[in-house]
């Protein structure tokens, strides 16, 4: 078993000539100041965008009923709509379950009747 090693005693690898080696390029933008839209080299950080943005963006608009009034009385407003919202869904839920189980009682109570009539039925056919 013979192994070929010619790195291991200092022999050097074969280099490629002067020709074959390819100089790296660069990417550079070539769109004008004025032009918007996708850029694949532009910055994708948020605050680079904001930064960036022109300066007649709109602000979001306001609510209609409680816009002027200041935050924190528009989170007071919101809040105890919220609280009511929530004591609104626990009646709801509350008056689905009376029903439910009123529901079911009368449907037991007719299905027992019925069985009661039969019986009743039955047994006045027998004595006659």
């Amino acid at each position: 078993m013979a192994f070929k090693m010619p790195n291991l005693f200092g022999a050097k690898p074969p280099v490629a000539p002067a020709d074959e080696f390819d100089v790296p390029t660069t990417q550079v933008k070539m769109a004008s100041a004025g032009e918007t839209g996708y850029d694949p080299l532009a910055s994708v950080s948020a605050m680079d965008q904001v930064r960036a943005a022109p300066p007649s963006a709109k602000m979001p608009g306001r609510l209609p009923i409680i816009g002027s009034m200041p935050v924190v009385k528009q989170f007071q407003v919101l809040g105890s709509l919220l609280a009511l919202f929530l004591v609104f869904a626990a009646f709801m839920v509350f008056l689905e379950n009376r029903q439910s189980t009123q529901s079911a009682t009368a449907t037991s109570v007719a299905t027992e009747m019925q069985m009661l009539s039969q019986r009743l039925a039955r047994g006045s056919a027998i004595a006659a």
